[in-house]
């Protein structure tokens, strides 16, 4: 087995993951600093929150970002072979919130993070049908229209900062009446609900489905232009 923190192969005598001589100074350093802790803690709690975790959504990558744990422990106590292990990396790891929505799970990707494109999708194909182009999106989102047409039609998961992004513009626009009446008739042609339609709670949902049009009137801002059925 190779020590984690010089990287020497010390066979199968390694504790917490390094050889008697590291372990030894980090240990002392520890002591000295006050923060070394001697107890190991149980695991099984962690690793049922780290499943959690994973079923929900999350990577490894961002588990090791939220929790501070080292990438090498997260896969140890995924693997399940360890029952015990130190106190602030099972702490870190149950401090992980787990996400019970797709928004909440976005919330805590960091901007290149990968996201479900479907919340993004929502929002430009509502503006679309209030008669914003998808090159007028594109240029509005500073992207090319190639980028901007692939999140309308969910090609392909997009990055975090590119959601944000998208509902930084839904925001923007969503009760105000684009200029293309092509645009809205391309989207009567989808079937796609206009901006008003989505409730803030259900866009970013797979299970979310938009209310009809005709139980939705009041949602518009006073004085803002109609868009025809």
């Amino acid at each position: 087995m190779t020590c984690q923190r010089c990287g020497k192969d010390k066979g199968k005598g390694l504790t917490r993951g390094m050889c008697a001589s590291c372990y030894t100074t980090v240990r002392d350093r520890q002591l000295a600093y006050g923060s070394w802790e001697p107890k190991l803690a149980p695991v099984a709690a962690a690793l049922e929150h780290a499943q959690a975790l994973l079923d929900a959504g999350l990577t490894r990558v961002q588990m090791q970002r939220l929790s501070g744990v080292h990438k090498a422990n997260i896969n140890r106590l995924l693997s399940g072979t360890v029952e015990m292990m130190r106190p602030s990396t099972v702490d870190g790891i149950r401090a992980i919130p787990v996400p019970k929505t797709a928004a909440e799970l976005i919330a805590l990707a960091a901007d290149q993070d990968f996201v479900s494109p479907l919340g993004a999708s929502r929002r430009l194909q509502a503006l679309v049908r209030a008669g914003w182009s998808i090159g007028a999106l594109a240029r509005e989102l500073g992207v090319e229209r190639y980028t901007a047409s692939r999140i309308v039609n969910q090609r392909g998961v997009i990055r975090a900062f590119m959601h944000h992004a998208v509902v930084a513009l839904f925001d923007r626009l969503q009760f105000e009446r684009g200029p293309s009446a092509d645009a809205v008739t391309y989207g009567k042609s989808k079937q796609w609900p206009l901006p008003f339609q989505w409730d803030e709670d259900d866009i970013d949902e797979p299970k979310g489905r938009p209310v009809p049009q005709s139980r939705r009137q009041t949602r518009r801002r006073p004085n803002a232009l109609a868009v025809s059925a």
